[in-house]
């Protein structure tokens, strides 16, 4: 029987969950929540490593 496991995380991500929180809830490892679900620690408000300058 075939379970929403993968559509429950994504739910939960967007309720603002981590990844750990979504993995001990609907019991799967973490890898497994990150292999479903892109990074929602990369955004745009992140530095970047070499900022191009003006120069």
């Amino acid at each position: 029987m075939p379970l929403a496991r993968e559509w429950c995380a994504e739910v939960m991500r967007a309720k603002g969950e981590t990844n750990a929180e979504i993995a001990r809830t609907i019991r799967v490892d973490v890898a497994t929540v990150r292999r479903w679900l892109p990074s929602k620690e990369i955004t745009s408000e992140q530095l970047t490593l070499f900022p191009k300058t003006g120069t």
